[in-house]
């Protein structure tokens, strides 16, 4: 098997069929599975992958959840059943960008992992935070990356244990330390906030980083500090309007949360080294050596 394709499901039974058309024309040359995981579907989305299966048995594998778990568990779920020497885990990507990845990890054998970037959005407050971030946790961050990305089988087993630990993909693959590509790609992926590179920093700033429960705290701090000034600012020069005071009062609010965070963290000894792990319970497995019904 050349390649493992992990595609979460909810509530898709009218994109379902596109998305197998699409890489059916794509990836007709390849030796490929296709891991369908219904991640607690409510609609007629498990059905509907039935019925696929039904039409291709030779490509289609079925993974029924019995309700809505984390991505990352679905993720996880995914990878230990997928016997190709390449795995994707899909994150909405198109057929083309698939077999991009694809074909760059094949003709390229020094590269473990492939993930895909935005060629177009960059922002330099967005560029100085992560420099900032690279910093402080010593450690590369992502850049403009979709959870989209897709590695060599010996990856694996590194993914299945670090998963045990840490609970956010972007965090796992940047601690496994594989040799990793950044595919550009030219159809703007998402606008990057500042909330969710902070965000980014602050996951593995707990993980690699001492201080981290420090910087957190000062961040939060300086955040209502910069959001109090910048309303000052406004009131002074008589620019306050109803869009200005919805971004004072989001920058507080996320500044409070963080110093809310900063908090849990220190009077919580567990925190740190217990992840609570979630009982995945799956209800049926179709197309496997070993078929399961709940």
């Amino acid at each position: 098997m050349k390649l493992s394709i992990i595609i979460p499901c909810f509530n898709i039974k009218d994109e379902i069929l596109n998305k197998y058309n699409d890489l059916k024309n794509v990836l007709d040359n390849i030796k490929y599975e296709l891991i369908f995981i219904d991640n607690g579907s409510n609609d007629e989305t498990l059905d509907t992958l039935k019925d696929l299966y039904n039409n291709d048995m030779v490509h289609i594998k079925i993974i029924s959840l019995l309700r809505n778990y984390s991505i990352n568990e679905v993720y996880k779920l995914g990878i230990k059943e997928a016997i190709g020497e390449y795995i994707c885990l899909d994150d909405g990507t198109n057929a083309k960008e698939i077999y991009d990845m694809y074909t760059y990890l094949d003709d390229n054998k020094n590269e473990d992992v492939v993930i895909l970037t935005d060629n177009n959005y960059r922002s330099k407050l967005i560029d100085k935070l992560y420099n900032w971030g690279d910093k402080v946790t010593k450690q590369k961050i992502e850049r403009y990356s979709k959870l989209t990305r897709m590695f060599r089988n010996k990856v694996k087993d590194s993914y299945l244990e670090y998963s045990k630990y840490y609970s956010n993909i972007k965090e796992i693959f940047i601690l496994m330390g594989f040799k990793t590509k950044y595919l550009g790609i030219d159809n703007k992926i998402e606008q990057i906030k500042i909330k969710e590179v902070i965000n980014d920093i602050l996951l593995i700033m707990k993980d690699t980083n001492n201080k981290g429960n420090i910087l957190i705290k000062c961040l939060g701090i300086l955040l209502i500090g910069g959001a109090l000034f910048y309303l000052v600012w406004l009131l002074v020069t008589q620019n306050l309007d109803g869009n200005n005071l919805i971004y004072v009062v989001n920058f507080i609010i996320d500044g409070l949360l963080l110093i809310a965070l900063n908090t849990i963290i220190k009077n919580s000894k567990l925190l740190n080294n217990i992840k609570k792990k979630e009982l995945v319970i799956v209800k049926e497995k179709i197309g496997f050596l070993e078929e399961t019904i709940l």
